[in-house]
C-alpha cells in the first residue's frame, strides 16, 4: 500500500485557539502561586529551557479523533509540568 502523506494545507480543521478562561467563569481556580503558561507558537517553545534538569516532569496528551482509517492522528493538546 502506497504512504500516506499528511498536507496541512488539506487539513479542513480550524486552527486550535488555547488561552486561559474568564475570571468570573465556573471552573477550577488554581492556586496564585501556581504559573500556567501557554505555548501557541514556535517561539515561545525556547520557555521550556527552564525545565531542563528537573528531577521530575509529568507530560499528558489529548489526540483528535480519528474518524476514518486512512485519517492521520494528532495531537491536539500536550501538557507538561515539573
Amino acid at each position: 500500500m502506497e504512504q500516506i502523506v499528511y498536507d496541512p494545507t488539506q487539513d479542513l480543521q480550524p486552527d486550535d485557539k488555547f488561552a486561559p478562561c474568564s475570571v468570573g467563569s465556573d471552573v477550577l481556580h488554581l492556586p496564585k502561586d501556581v504559573a500556567v503558561k501557554f505555548i501557541g507558537q514556535e517561539s515561545d517553545v525556547i520557555s521550556l529551557r527552564q525545565m531542563i534538569g528537573k528531577p521530575f516532569i509529568g507530560m499528558d496528551s489529548e489526540w483528535r479523533p480519528q474518524m476514518t482509517k486512512f485519517e492521520n492522528m494528532r495531537p491536539a493538546l500536550l501538557q507538561l509540568s515539573d
